[in-house]
């Protein structure tokens, strides 16, 4: 990427100001604060956005300009991006053009990923301030800047990596006391005890808290099939879906296998061949058939013959050309045949599709695709929520009941009330039996409410058999209820409202996506003129076919009437034959027949007509010595239908045709290998989609297995935790159980955060090491190669052994880095620097800003390091800024941009 030009509308004390930048190397010279350092921050700002009020120190709003902004025009490969940042929110307001079109932001912003402002600065940035920095290194701060090496901005990454782990010292240590996980540790085995002494006067208790776990463990195993069983249907839907394209991909493959000797490109170059020497022996025969009639200007026009001599001249030089076109129409009227009956059976075989449906384009296939898993993703949601809501309304239910119970012995009220909830769940399986009636006469992709059917009826009858059992335990208990369990109930009921309120939150989420899904897929419809409850990734392909086919036909058409509009003006013609072609069908092998009989006679009549012996001699000569080279032109045309193994003309015409039609499939199949690539396997797995059903329809089964097995569980588990709710009467121990289930939330919470800092403190240490290691090796193979450039070839290698940065001479003596002079300490880290820079610029290529990086360099390193630039400026683009003239006579740069002191700079 490089940058063609900019233009400032406000920028610090750069105001309506336009600059052209050469793609090399670009000199910016002026004097300190003319603004050479604030055009390098414009163009940074331009490209990754304004310093907000956080920075307001790198802000440079202008104080003399109502505009904060500007543009910049870019050049990444064949694409030209107008980027456009003024005055806003969030890095200001950003509009993106390419190639003079409007595009999203986000299209530029990817290009330029992964780069931040920060990042292009630590990468393509180098400045006095930056060179100055490694005189102060000590030992460790040197090691820390070799990291960084690696690593961009892992100072920063460092320092929080140290952070992170006293952040975790002070929340655990394994033989420490007061950190706060071991302090709430021992309060844990404190209560645990307690609690333990209390259970051991429930035998009961314990034996269920057993059979408790044992169902948990079982719940999520049946949890986990479920989860794997929903995934392999989410797979074998978009199977499903895929399936069009795929059989699509496998025709196209079935024809990629035709035996096709000549690419498209050969065919195209005989064909071009033979079309010249086709002109040329068009001309041959007129200059012959010219020639001739010169000669023959005195032949008895009163004869036949020569009353139609120009009519049979005509005759004899378009009659191989016509017979070619009568061949080539015969051609076209089968394909045109074949291409009409392909279309009228593929319209009668889908009548719902017309020709005014468009095709979709490939973003819009991808598009309803994933529409279609999101709406069915968000009718399983809604569904497992009203199922959700109706189990909870139930459970409501009998928690009211059972406070009823507890309240006063049983009564008749009580009957009445039980006879009422009796009726109620009736009434409920009625209304599922009613959905799953009316679903089944629903659109497919509304068919989950005869599933929802049949959710009701389920639950409707297992809380039916619930009430039935409730009652008869209610009948056997005191009537004389403490008020220890009526309390339990009330919290209980008050639970299971929050749930009904937060599920029917939920349920008006889901149903505002389902909503919005559906209204998209609408809109697709609309746009392509489909109709709904269309399929629309299965009529794809046909479309696609029907258009294509269409487009042939109506092409096919043109050329046939242009055909039979030049073979009637040859008719008219040959009108004056009619006598004898006449009792011929036209165009047929006897017509032609008689037309060369025809001419032969006219051409025994004007060998017999010729004035003198002589002339008839030149004649003969020189018509001979045409059809030589007339015979030689042909043989050519013969030589190149050998090469293609053809016959005639006709017949390379016709393999052409053929061969670009295979090159057409075979970028689409290319195309759909792309799209389906990560599911052929998959789908090669079915030799046709009803296997492929089966297996879906044997996993919806095996899925709904799971699905009542876990809601069996689930009912065991509740069943259980009720019986543990009635044991636990002793209110020491459930405010123990209460106390240690705080304290070993408090304690999860407590060790997530310690787990998150020591991780994160490994991770940041483990990956700074990492990227170390791996680019090292090459930026020090160019650090070096630069350094030697820079230093007129004294320092031969770099290296870094036992923690320390040492220099070597061509002597073989060996400085450490704080030996060397500040010049040359300035070369070795700009060497480090850009061959760092060159290392990132194999996956980024960004610009190279130089801020008077030479303002410490003596005279005779100035040339090296000159040259070094220069050899950077060929693959990078170099923004150079300088004060000083020396340096502008030694670079010699073909673009310098002067700038006027603005007091701004």
């Amino acid at each position: 990427m490089y940058i063609k030009r900019a233009k400032v509308y406000g920028f610090g004390s750069l105001v309506e100001q336009s600059f052209e930048f050469d793609t090399k190397l670009n000199v910016i010279y002026g004097p300190n604060e003319a603004g050479k350092s604030t055009l390098l921050a414009f163009l940074t700002s331009i490209l990754f956005g304004f310093a907000t009020k956080k920075r307001a120190s790198e802000q440079y709003i202008p104080k003399d300009s109502g505009r904060y902004g500007g543009e910049v025009l870019l050049q990444e490969g064949s694409t030209q991006y107008l980027i456009r940042r003024t005055e806003g929110k969030n890095g200001g307001e950003l509009v993106c053009f390419a190639n003079d079109q409007q595009i999203d932001n986000d299209v530029f912003l990817n290009i330029l990923k992964p780069l931040t402002k920060d990042l292009f600065r630590a990468l393509f940035v180098f400045d006095t301030r930056s060179m100055l920095t490694i005189e102060s290194l000590d030992k460790e701060a040197l090691v820390t800047q070799i990291l960084a090496i690696g690593a961009v901005n892992s100072g920063d990454w460092l320092k929080r990596s140290a952070a992170l782990e006293k952040q975790a010292g002070q929340l655990y240590k394994p033989t420490g006391k007061k950190p706060e996980i071991n302090q709430r540790l021992v309060d844990l085995q404190d209560i645990r005890l307690q609690i333990s002494k209390q259970q051991a006067k429930l035998p009961q208790y314990e034996a269920i808290k057993t059979q408790l776990r044992q169902s948990e463990a079982q719940l999520q195993t049946i949890k986990s099939d479920y989860q794997i069983k929903t995934q392999q249907l989410r797979q074998l839907d978009k199977l499903e879906q895929l399936w069009p394209l795929y059989q699509q991909y496998q025709a196209l493959k079935t024809s990629d296998q035709t035996n096709q000797k000549l690419s498209v490109t050969k065919l195209q170059q005989l064909f071009d061949q033979y079309q010249q020497l086709q002109t040329k022996i068009d001309y041959q025969i007129q200059t012959m058939e010219q020639r001739r009639t010169e000669t023959l200007s005195h032949v008895d026009s009163d004869s036949f013959y020569g009353q139609h001599l120009q009519d049979f001249q005509e005759i004899e030089q378009q009659l191989p050309h016509i017979q070619a076109q009568v061949a080539r129409r015969k051609t076209l009227q089968t394909r045109i045949q074949e291409n009409q009956l392909r279309l009228n059976t593929l319209k009668r075989d889908n009548p719902a599709i017309t020709l005014d449906m468009q095709p979709m384009s490939v973003e819009d296939l991808s598009t309803v695709s994933q529409l279609n898993a999101q709406i069915k993703n968000s009718e399983s949601m809604l569904q497992q929520t009203s199922q959700a809501l109706m189990a909870n309304q139930l459970q409501q239910t009998e928690v009211l009941r059972a406070l009823d119970q507890i309240k006063v012995p049983v009564s008749e009220d009580q009957s009445v009330s039980a006879a009422e909830n009796n009726n109620f769940l009736n009434g409920l399986v009625v209304f599922g039996g009613l959905l799953f009636i009316v679903g089944l006469f629903l659109p497919s992709f509304v068919k989950t409410l005869s599933l929802v059917g049949l959710g009701i009826i389920g639950l409707s009858i297992y809380q039916k058999r619930q009430v039935r059992q409730y009652d008869a335990d209610a009948a056997a208990k005191a009537p004389d209820a403490e008020a220890d369990p009526k309390s339990q109930q009330q919290s209980r009921l008050n639970e299971l409202k929050k749930q009904a309120d937060q599920l029917k939150i939920n349920q008006q989420k889901s149903q505002q996506t389902l909503k919005q899904q559906q209204q998209q897929l609408t809109q697709i419809e609309q746009q392509y003129n489909l109709t709904p409850n269309q399929d629309l990734l299965k009529v794809q392909p046909l479309l696609t076919e029907m258009h294509q086919l269409d487009h042939e036909s109506h092409k096919q058409q043109q050329e046939l009437a242009q055909l039979n509009q030049q073979l009637v003006t040859f008719d008219d013609l040959t009108a004056f034959l009619k006598s004898d072609l006449g009792q011929y069908s036209t165009f047929s092998e006897a017509y032609f027949n008689v037309l060369k009989q025809q001419l032969s006679d006219y051409q025994d009549y004007v060998t017999e007509s010729q004035e003198s012996a002589v002339i008839q001699e030149q004649l003969q000569s020189w018509l001979k010595q045409q059809k030589v080279e007339l015979a030689d032109l042909k043989w050519q045309q013969q030589q190149i239908l050998q090469q293609a193994d053809l016959s005639d003309f006709s017949e390379l015409q016709t393999q052409l045709e053929t061969a670009k039609k295979a090159t057409n499939d075979q970028e689409r199949r290319h195309f759909l290998n792309q799209q389906l690539e990560n599911d052929l396997p998959a789908l090669a797995k079915y030799q046709k989609i009803e296997d492929l059903r089966t297996q879906k329809q044997a996993v919806q089964q095996d899925t709904e297995q799971i699905k009542q097995r876990r809601t069996k569980q689930q009912s065991e588990i509740q069943d259980l935790n009720v019986q543990l709710m009635h044991l636990a009467t002793d209110n020491q121990l459930q405010q123990l159980q209460q106390q240690q289930a705080n304290l070993e939330a408090e304690i999860v919470a407590l060790t997530q955060q310690y787990l998150t800092a020591e991780m994160s403190a490994q991770w940041i240490r483990s990956t700074l090491s990492a990227a170390s290691e791996d680019r090292y090796p090459q930026i020090i193979a160019k650090a070096t190669r630069y350094f030697s450039i820079l230093t007129l070839d004294k320092y031969q290698k770099i290296m870094l052994e036992n923690d320390s940065l040492t220099v070597q001479t061509k002597d073989n003596l060996l400085f450490d880095v704080r030996e060397l002079s500040l010049g040359t300490m300035e070369q070795l880290f700009l060497a480090i620097r850009l061959a760092f820079m060159q290392t990132m610029s194999d996956h980024v290529q960004m610009p190279v800003f130089l801020d008077d990086v030479l303002v410490n360099a003596d005279t005779k390193r100035l040339q090296q390091m000159i040259q070094l630039i220069q050899e950077i400026s060929q693959t990078n683009q170099v923004f150079f800024t300088t004060a000083h003239g020396a340096f502008m006579q030694e670079l010699s740069a073909k673009h310098v941009i002067k700038m006027t002191d603005t007091k701004g700079g």
